[in-house]
């Protein structure tokens, strides 16, 4: 099990991750396990699956009528060069995100460059 400091918290980039190699073909699946919370995961492998163009679908859970969680994507970087990621924010209910000092809202785009294993999360 992973400590909770590979867990993103925040709007941000991060530098952290887990980085699975074998030399025979597996499944590598994520669970989350934290209190008052559910969420699994199949890993592609990296060779064969990834591509330029993806849909991220989320859904706004609401733990309770008074506190509803937010939406919440994650973008890794897997190529040795640097990866320029735009995200285009499309909801059909109001949505704010602030990245990198900057607010963005239904219709706006963030831009972003990656390394190589580095990570940035977006949360509403």
């Amino acid at each position: 099990m992973c400590k909770s400091k590979l867990q993103y918290a925040k709007t941000s980039l991060f530098r952290s991750g887990i980085l699975v190699t074998s030399d025979h073909d597996i499944v590598v699946q994520g669970i989350n396990a934290r209190d008052n919370s559910l969420g699994a995961f199949q890993v592609p492998p990296v060779s064969h699956q990834l591509g330029y163009v993806h849909v991220a679908m989320t859904y706004k859970h609401t733990v309770t009528s008074k506190n509803p969680g937010p939406y919440e994507i994650a973008i890794v970087a897997t190529h040795s060069d640097p990866t320029t990621v735009e995200i285009l924010l499309h909801s059909p209910v109001q949505l704010s995100v602030n990245f990198s000092g900057a607010t963005y809202t239904n219709g706006d785009s963030i831009i972003i460059t990656l390394q190589q294993y580095e990570a940035a999360q977006v949360i509403n």
